[in-house]
């Protein structure tokens, strides 16, 4: 059982990856903050049971991914800030028994694409906060017996 704190900061035009492999009981912190330009992708496998906190701060101009991959009993709260125009996809596979929260707070122009697939039983907390003239997707695919709650607001300022 290990605790682990991942921070990546960004302050120019970028491309970078983040990849995570958890193989048991863990506790992470996963922050990643872009301020500029970037390609990135974050991608989080985990077949343990583990704790997960995911944030993803985008300030400006970017395109990233957002991949997570569970084979347990897992928690994870996932949550994804992007204050500029930007294009991002949030992607989770659950194939066992696990706990999701997953926030998006979009505060401009942009776009993207929110997809659980569920194959196992979970639960699943998704909201969507969308404070400018957005164009977003969410897609749910449930193929077990599964808990979801899902609530969208949409602002205009």
């Amino acid at each position: 059982m290990s605790h682990f704190i991942v921070t990546v900061n960004c302050f120019a035009l970028s491309h970078f990856n983040v990849t995570i492999n958890c193989y048991g009981m863990s506790h992470f912190n996963v922050t990643v903050n872009c301020f500029a330009l970037s390609h990135f992708n974050v991608t989080i496998n985990c077949y343990g049971m583990s704790h997960f906190n995911v944030t993803v701060n985008c300030f400006a101009l970017s395109h990233f991914n957002v991949t997570i991959n569970c084979y347990g009993m897992s928690h994870f709260n996932v949550t994804v800030n992007c204050f500029a125009l930007s294009h991002f996809n949030v992607t989770i596979n659950c194939y066992g028994m696990s706990h999701f929260i997953v926030t998006v707070n979009c505060f401009a122009l942009s776009h993207f694409n929110v997809t659980i697939n569920c194959y196992g039983m979970s639960h699943f907390n998704v909201t969507i906060n969308c404070y400018g003239m957005s164009h977003f997707n969410v897609t749910i695919n449930c193929y077990g017996m599964s808990h979801f709650k899902c609530l969208f607001f949409r602002l205009y300022r």
